[in-house]
């Protein structure tokens, strides 16, 4: 597919040169469309959705791009840039083959955006007091109806999160999944959580509390001694380890930017 339309579900496809060696047979596939490659992404695709095949050399492979996603992001209905990467980690390890390519999104001359489209920026007349804000963080409204700063309980970039009562006291910076309506610590050893969305509380909670979990955050903290050149793993009890994990399952559940600050996004896991 040469191009994208603006505000228009489509197919996407695209084939590309591989190893004679590469087998896609149990790989893991991901897809990212966004701006750039340096995680502003405006659609990702995970495995389960990306059809794909592979003849003499070559992977096909398709996803379904949302138009409301592309109109959501780009506003204007005109002629963009946008920027795809492919990762795909075959069976039984953690290394990954990426793929990257550009490609043009072109007026459709549609100006309808589907309704369940999550707005990306709210337009409101209330004065802010500015001083209350840390540098990028972002707003929610509170039961009243009224803007204040999100919640982030420490050095956090603007993220994604999700809220539920604590099953048990939380302590910071652990992984949470949700269990029964609850959050509980993630655990390699618990096959359920392998595949469930997880996020980072970056705060203490007391048991019953309600409690935030960061979905996908730049996250700091001036205790940590994290090795870039490694992935970060997710451990026993919500723990963040670069060890690798000996049983149960392998997910990544974060890149480290340097020595104190991290790129918390989880992947896909792997089981052992």
């Amino acid at each position: 597919m040469k191009h994208l339309l603006w505000g228009i579900d489509q197919s996407f496809s695209a084939t590309v040169a591989v190893a004679a060696d590469l087998s896609i047979e149990g790989a893991v596939f991901r897809f990212d469309l966004g701006l750039d490659f340096l995680q502003a992404q405006i659609q990702t695709v995970l495995d389960a959705e990306i059809e794909r095949s592979i003849s003499d050399g070559h992977l096909t492979f398709t996803v379904l791009i949302s138009g409301g996603a592309l109109a959501a992001a780009l506003l204007k209905e005109q002629s963009h840039h946008l920027n795809w990467q492919l990762r795909i980690r075959p069976a039984g390890t953690t290394a990954e083959t990426v793929f990257q390519d550009s490609i043009q999104v072109k007026p459709s001359f549609s100006d309808v955006v589907p309704p369940d489209v999550v707005p990306s920026f709210y337009v409101t007349t209330q004065d802010l007091d500015k001083t209350g804000y840390l540098p990028g963080q972002g707003v929610v409204f509170d039961s009243e109806g009224v803007l204040r700063p999100a919640d982030i309980g420490g050095s956090v970039g603007v993220a994604f999160a999700a809220t539920a009562p604590a099953a048990t006291a939380l302590s910071a910076l652990r992984v949470v999944v949700e269990e029964g309506g609850e959050f509980v610590y993630a655990d390699p050893s618990n096959a359920s959580h392998a595949q469930q969305a997880a996020g980072i509380v970056t705060q203490a909670y007391a048991q019953d509390a309600t409690a935030t979990a960061r979905l996908s955050a730049i996250v700091s903290d001036n205790g940590w001694n994290w090795n870039p050149a490694l992935p970060i793993w997710l451990g026993a009890n919500g723990t963040l380890t670069q060890t690798i994990p000996t049983g149960g399952f392998l997910r990544v559940m974060a890149r480290a930017i340097d020595a104190t600050s991290i790129f918390f996004e989880p992947q896909e896991a792997i089981q052992l």
